[in-house]
């Protein structure tokens, strides 16, 4: 018959202690909740810069290329039709008086879409020229259309070439 005692000679060990202390410590840092949030501040609108029926605007960036731009939306959608929303044109479309703003694209990127019946936030992304800034800017989603940039001329020579400016509503 084997001890007991002499089964558990390993738990008598400093090293075994030790080990089991810092998993068990590790385990209860990955575990518990922090309320960390990223260092992303809401704000006082909770977020939103512009709200709409199912489109809401939550912020953008805009970054100038010479004398382009690209512009960044971050858009939560709520799709009520039975198909998914392929994000792009004809459905989704960003206007500048009459014209319609290209999107920007890679092509190793899917475009962004949003299944059918519920609410996701996606990233839309358009290439501006100059003559776009100088005007009201409006993203029209299903024939839903939401304000992005008001009618004030922005000067695109105020931003530094190649460093994104966050959007903070439509005053910009």
């Amino acid at each position: 018959m084997v001890r007991w005692w002499g089964m558990m000679s390993w738990m008598r060990r400093p090293e075994v202690w030790v080990l089991l202390l810092a998993s068990g410590a590790a385990l209860f840092w990955a575990l518990s909740p922090t309320g960390d949030d990223g260092g992303w501040e809401a704000g006082p609108v909770s977020g939103e810069l512009v709200a709409g029926g199912r489109v809401t605007m939550l912020g953008g960036a805009v970054e100038r290329d010479y004398g382009n731009a690209r512009l960044d939306l971050e858009v939560r959608v709520r799709n009520e039709g039975v198909h998914p929303l392929v994000m792009k044109a004809p459905k989704v479309r960003l206007m500048a008086g009459e014209r319609e703003v290209p999107t920007f694209f890679l092509p190793a990127e899917r475009l962004p879409e949003v299944a059918a019946k519920t609410t996701s936030e996606v990233t839309l992304r358009f290439w501006l020229e100059g003559e776009d800034l100088k005007g009201a800017l409006v993203l029209d989603v299903e024939g839903e259309k939401v304000p992005v940039k008001s009618a004030a001329v922005f000067d695109l020579t105020t931003l530094e070439n190649g460093k994104p400016r966050a959007l903070k509503g439509v005053e910009w």
